[in-house]
């Protein structure tokens, strides 16, 4: 049987304080640790939930496709558009290339801010056939406009929001046209005479977009 010898002296005090020491800081590390771990679970929500728009403000994600997706609603919600004098090419993608080279040759490449005022604009169909110049949207949504005219359903179209590899985020947004033949998508793309079989190694897919609504390509946090 162990014997228990009685403390003696101060020694009892010392062997007191140095449990409850002790404790305490046991006590100190594991909240320390649980704030610094629910400091950086913010950051990273903040982050993750938060980009960047066209104009260089952070937004939260909810906000940027909100907007995008209600821009978008409103450019195709075109009344007064008459493509009657656009031909109905039958095969896809025949289609796909008589439109993406009609809309590269006849519809010039110009910032939303020289042609309509503003820093960032998604014009009609209607607008961009009688201005004949816009960018990368304009052209999107002309190409969008078009291909339902020859016969595409919207579950078969999207408008892509890209950002291009390597230049500045602020910088970098970018869209194109994606469209699907025999289960395979394609890219219409204003910068690009050929139209090209996704994925682009070049671009970087934020978001698809078309009538039925918007689709983040990444989950933002998580």
């Amino acid at each position: 049987m162990k014997i228990v010898q009685p403390l003696t002296g101060l020694s009892w005090i010392t062997e007191i304080k140095e449990n409850v020491f002790g404790s305490l800081i046991k006590l100190v590390a594991k909240y320390t640790a649980i704030a610094v771990i629910s400091l950086f679970i913010g950051l990273y929500a903040r982050v993750q939930y938060t980009v960047l728009d066209r104009t260089g403000s952070f937004v939260s994600v909810p906000t940027f496709q909100n907007v995008y997706l209600h821009q978008f609603l409103y450019a195709i919600n075109d009344p007064t558009l008459d493509l009657s004098k656009f031909p109905k090419i039958k095969d896809p993608m025949a289609a796909m290339w008589w439109v993406n080279t009609w809309v590269m040759a006849n519809i010039g490449q110009e910032d939303d801010e020289v042609v309509y005022g503003k820093s960032e604009y998604w014009a009609k169909a209607s607008e961009i056939l009688k201005n004949g110049r816009d960018d990368c949207d304009g052209h999107t949504i002309l190409k969008y406009q078009l291909l339902k005219h020859m016969g595409f359903s919207p579950e078969d179209l999207n408008m892509v929001l890209v950002r291009v590899k390597g230049a500045p985020y602020w910088e970098s947004g970018h869209a194109i046209l994606r469209a699907r033949v025999n289960g395979v998508w394609y890219l219409l793309d204003n910068l690009e005479w050929s139209v090209l079989q996704e994925p682009n190694p070049n671009y970087i897919t934020e978001y698809y977009i078309n009538e039925k609504g918007i689709k983040p390509y990444r989950v933002y946090g998580g």
